[in-house]
């Protein structure tokens, strides 16, 4: 994540000029909005998200609009077309997550061109106070049951909202297409003699990359690590030695490990408070496998995780 107190680059270019009552549909006469209060009881289901243009701020540089390249996360903005169909810079607003639900988010993604994402605290791209620096222009996204799309939503003009928003409650995204990338990156054994015995004593470094909907999982405090020795004759597989974060790294040591002749040193990471979890094959301490398929370490690891899961 990026420090909450990141700074953006343009805040005062954006919104300096911008006065806290402006928003999307500020053009609008106030008696037209005041005849539209949309918790009356009157049968009205909003203005529609189609027609406004979304992008999203990630504290740096220019925000990126939907479509463009490597637009995955940031502040949720949008601008709404005027009476007259024109896009404006008064228009210019962020989006309150009142009502804003997780099928929203995940569809205000796939708008991005991802098939993944979650809201995400706004703080983690500016400050409590470059925040407050911007208006808000909408609130109430409402998304039905069939909606396919975002553009089948429809939002609220802040101006008819009746709580505020303070900063802070702004819409935030995070999007990606795996929902999980959980994977084994690198590995490293060193393995050491132990006099009168076949047995090696082996010290061992893992490398995972954890992420959910593309942010990086706090490995030290989030994750676990283990080491696990899988037996080619016997075909099984047994815990070996618990693993500590250090360094950037988890790292291990087995005090008295077979021979690589039977056996393979495996690798075996998982998030906390979940069934999540991946493994690795650390090719510094394995036997040989040109007739040992992958298949059958997942199943011999499956096995063992069943059984302590």
């Amino acid at each position: 994540d990026q420090d909450g107190d990141q700074d953006g680059d343009q805040d005062g270019d954006q919104d300096g000029d911008q006065d806290d009552d402006k928003d999307w549909d500020d053009d609008k006469d106030d008696d037209k909005d005041d005849d539209k209060d949309w918790d009356d009881g009157k049968d009205w289901n909003g203005e529609p998200v189609e027609d406004v243009q979304l992008m999203l701020y990630s504290g740096k540089g220019d925000p990126c609009m939907a479509g463009q390249k490597g637009c995955d996360s940031g502040i949720l903005f949008g601008i709404a077309p005027d009476e007259n169909g024109e896009y404006k810079k008064d228009n210019f607003g962020k989006l309150c997550d009142d009502g804003f639900t997780a099928k929203a988010a995940h569809l205000t993604c796939a708008k991005f061109g991802y098939n993944n994402g979650k809201a995400v605290p706004a703080t983690n791209f500016l400050s409590l106070k470059k925040l407050g620096m911007f208006s808000y222009g909408a609130t109430g996204v409402r998304c039905g049951y069939n909606a396919t799309s975002v553009d089948d939503c429809s939002y609220t003009p802040y101006s008819m909202a009746k709580m505020p928003c303070m900063p802070g409650e702004e819409v935030a995204l995070s999007c990606s297409d795996d929902a999980w990338v959980f994977k084994m990156m690198e590995s490293k054994a060193k393995a050491k003699s132990i006099s009168g015995s076949d047995a090696k004593r082996v010290k061992f470094t893992c490398n995972y990359h954890a992420a959910k909907y593309g942010e990086e999982v706090n490995q030290k405090k989030n994750m676990w690590s283990a080491a696990m020795l899988v037996s080619k004759s016997s075909q099984s597989g047994q815990w070996a030695a618990e693993m500590k974060w250090k360094r950037s790294k988890w790292a291990g040591v087995i005090q008295q490990a077979p021979s690589t002749d039977d056996a393979c040193l495996v690798c075996v990471a998982g998030i906390q408070d979940s069934y999540a979890y991946t493994w690795g094959i650390v090719d510094d301490y394995c036997f040989d496998r040109s007739d040992f398929t992958e298949k059958q370490f997942w199943e011999i690891i499956e096995k063992v995780m069943k059984m302590d899961y």
